[in-house]
C-alpha cells in the first residue's frame, strides 16, 4: 500500500484503501459505494448551512449572548466556502465514477458478440447491477456534472456581457442568487482569467475520458 497514494486519494474524497464490507462484494458494489462518500459530505455541509440560516431567522435581534448569536453567522459564512470546495473536489471523483460505469468492452463469441462492463467481464453491459449503476451515472451527469461544467464555463462571459444582451442579463440575475458560491469558486482568479476555471474542468473531462482508451489495447467507450 503506497502511503502517498492514500493521501492523494483522501484529497480527492476517496478512501484509497482496498476494503470489503461484506462477503460477496464485487466491483459493481464498490463503484456504487464510491458515490456515497462525496454525497454524504455535501449533504452534511448543506445541512449545516440550512441550520445556521434557520437559527439566524429564529434568534432574536437582541440576544443576551452575542457569541451564541454570532456563531451561526461565522459558521454559515465558512460553510459556503467549504461547500464550494467540496463540490469542486467531488467533481473529478464523480466524473471518474461515471466514466468507469460508461466504459465497456466487446466480447467476440462464435455465436456473435456481446458487450460487458470494461472493469468486470462477468457483468453484462446494461444488465443487472450495471443497469442500476448506469441509471445513477446518467442522473449524476444530468443533475450535477453537466450543469456544473456549463455554469463555471459561461458565468464569466455572462457577467461580462450582461449589460449588452437581454438573455445574458436574465442569466446574470439568476447567477447572483448563488453569488456567495460563485465568489468562492472565482476568488483565486482575476477578472480576465476567470475563464480558466471552466477550461480546467473541460481538461479534466478530456483526460478522464481518454484514460480508459489508452489503458487497454482495444477498449470501447460509450462516449466516443
Amino acid at each position: 500500500l503506497n502511503p502517498l497514494q492514500v493521501i492523494v486519494s483522501f484529497v480527492n474524497l476517496d478512501l484509497g484503501i482496498p476494503l470489503c464490507f461484506y462477503d460477496g462484494m464485487d466491483d459493481a458494489d464498490k463503484v456504487g459505494l464510491q458515490f456515497v462518500f462525496p454525497v454524504y459530505l455535501l449533504i452534511l455541509t448543506m445541512t449545516v448551512i440550512v441550520v445556521c440560516h434557520y437559527c439566524l431567522q429564529r434568534s432574536p435581534t437582541t440576544s443576551t449572548s452575542s457569541c451564541l448569536h454570532r456563531l451561526p453567522i461565522i459558521i454559515g459564512e465558512r460553510a459556503v466556502g467549504v461547500l464550494s470546495t467540496l463540490i469542486y473536489l467531488s467533481y473529478s471523483k464523480l466524473l471518474r465514477n461515471v466514466i468507469d460505469i460508461f466504459t465497456f468492452s466487446t466480447l467476440h463469441l462464435p455465436s456473435g458478440h456481446m458487450y460487458v462492463w470494461f472493469y468486470d467481464g462477468n457483468v453484462e453491459y446494461l444488465h443487472g447491477k450495471h443497469a442500476v449503476l448506469f441509471a445513477i451515472a446518467v442522473v449524476t451527469c444530468t443533475l450535477f456534472l453537466l450543469p456544473y461544467t456549463l455554469a463555471l464555463t459561461f458565468i464569466p462571459n455572462i457577467e461580462r456581457y450582461s449589460e449588452h444582451n437581454r438573455l445574458f442579463n436574465y442569466l446574470h440575475k439568476k447567477a447572483n442568487q448563488i453569488k456567495p458560491m460563485n465568489d468562492a469558486h472565482y476568488a483565486p482568479y482575476k477578472g480576465e482569467y476567470r475563464w480558466w476555471l471552466g477550461a480546467r474542468l473541460w481538461l479534466v473531462v478530456v483526460m478522464y475520458t481518454l484514460n480508459p482508451v489508452y489503458s487497454s489495447d482495444k477498449p470501447s467507450l460509450l462516449l466516443t
